[in-house]
């Protein structure tokens, strides 16, 4: 999932500049795409679309034997949004979250700088 900062910053060509970045792991499944989201609408959607895209990468052992909404077996994000889904689909998010916990010792973030570098005169 790709998000834009469209800000600018200036800075001294030659020089580091100090910029503080937010990580954003919502707590729990409705916090990331449910009824309770912390984000826009816009955000939103492009969460859902990756989940429905990416299931093994939001949820573990997710059970979605009486899940309504799926394309056959998979995620659809009309499924990932229905309230009738939302105790399956947040167990599920929980396991992976506790995994990632118990099994993870650190993360690589690569950040791509995409703009216009002019030595100030």
């Amino acid at each position: 999932w790709n998000n834009t900062y469209a800000g600018t910053k200036n800075v001294a060509f030659g020089h580091e500049e100090e910029i503080t970045l937010h990580w954003v792991w919502p707590r729990t499944f409705s916090q990331m795409a449910g009824s309770n989201s912390i984000f826009d609408s816009t955000a939103k959607t492009s969460i859902v679309d990756n989940m429905a895209s990416n299931e093994t990468y939001y949820f573990t052992d997710l059970d979605k034997t009486n899940m309504v909404g799926l394309n056959g077996t998979a995620l659809t994000s009309n499924a990932i949004t229905n309230n009738e889904n939302a105790i399956s689909l947040s167990a599920g998010y929980n396991n992976a979250d506790q995994m990632i916990g118990e099994n993870v010792q650190y993360i690589l973030i690569e950040f791509t700088i995409d703009g216009t570098i002019e030595p100030n005169e």
